[in-house]
């Protein structure tokens, strides 16, 4: 390898991570000879002890990687300080004296060509940056990910875990415990959705609450806060779904005369959310719930097969859903 030093930068903890490790990797391949790492918490060192760290004595190995993850000084908004120029001294004095056996690896979030520790590497750090995946890789990597531990997943699923805004190091933790828990089978997207619930709750119960109330306006105004958050309307659309499956539950149970704790322990959910939903369960008969039914698989129809702007497709479910006749 041509450099020494190295900043991996990204959004993505997951990807910067594995370049990182893939780097450390071509170090050792080139130089034909296993180092020594060196993780280094830039919060918890002074400068001085930066710099006598910075100082390469080979004790049991001629190589050694120095690694510095997320330091407060590559800070993008950081401003000029007496704490930074001494970092910065510590820098300069390194890369002054730095031999051929030593190499160190910066990871951030951001890249500011104009951070003073940045400008005092100059052109002796190689700057790679991780891009966060788009659409059409983060859909592959997922099925990638599955296939590596011998599963499928349908398309589907895939497009939900797409669509959830987390972050790698999430969806891989959350493909794992799926994986265990689904056995020997094509996970689907009923698979996720205890999980996918865990995220999305607050703002989707707020959601479907409103909606339980018939108060179109309010429901709205969630669904615009569930969005500016970053989230995907698609899963919007599968939570409302899942809360109107547990509503007609609900529903059945007490009109079979079941106890809020019996209707809880029948339908494996939380004693709160039924008495939440049992205080809406006159707002939709049967009938009613069939129709909600048929309008989500309409909004799903149209987020899916069609170029239509998913969040007035939402837009619209909601004030159909709120708006349903009650039946007589």
């Amino acid at each position: 390898m041509n450099a020494n030093n190295f900043y991996i930068w990204g959004k993505d903890a997951y990807l910067v991570e594995e370049k990182v490790n893939e780097t450390i990797r071509q170090i050792i391949q080139s130089r034909g000879e296993e180092a020594e790492i060196i993780y280094l918490d830039a919060d918890e060192i002074s400068p001085q002890q930066l710099a006598q760290t910075l100082e390469f004595s080979p004790l049991f190995s001629s190589l050694r990687v120095i690694l510095i993850k997320s330091p407060f000084w590559l800070n993008k908004k950081i401003r000029k300080n007496s704490k930074l120029e001494e970092i910065a001294k510590a820098w300069h004095n390194y890369l002054q004296s730095s031999g051929t056996d030593q190499y160190v690896i910066l990871t951030a979030a951001d890249y500011s060509p104009a951070n003073m520790i940045v400008k005092t590497f100059a052109k002796r750090i190689e700057v790679i940056q991780c891009k966060s995946l788009e659409p059409v890789q983060l859909r592959k990597w997922i099925a990638e990910q599955f296939e590596s531990r011998n599963f499928k997943a349908n398309t589907g699923a895939i497009a939900l875990l797409a669509s959830t805004g987390q972050d790698l190091h999430y969806l891989k933790n959350l493909i794992d415990k799926t994986c265990l828990i689904v056995g020997n089978k094509t996970v689907t997207e009923a698979d996720l959705a205890d999980d996918l619930l865990k995220i999305e709750n607050t703002t989707v119960f707020k959601i479907t609450d409103e909606i339980f109330k018939r108060n179109a306006k309010m429901a709205i105004t969630y669904l615009h806060k569930y969005i500016e958050q970053e989230q995907s309307p698609i899963v919007a659309l599968f939570m409302i779904v899942k809360q109107f499956t547990q509503f007609g539950k609900v529903k059945y149970f007490k009109n079979q005369g079941y106890t809020s704790k019996e209707i809880a322990d029948k339908t494996k959910m939380q004693g709160f959310q039924v008495k939440n939903m049992e205080r809406y369960l006159n707002n939709y008969t049967n009938e009613d719930l069939r129709k909600v039914f048929a309008c989500c698989l309409e909004a799903d129809i149209s987020i899916k097969r069609t170029s239509k702007d998913q969040l007035l497709v939402m837009e619209t479910l909601i004030f159909e859903l709120c708006n349903i006749s009650i039946s007589s």
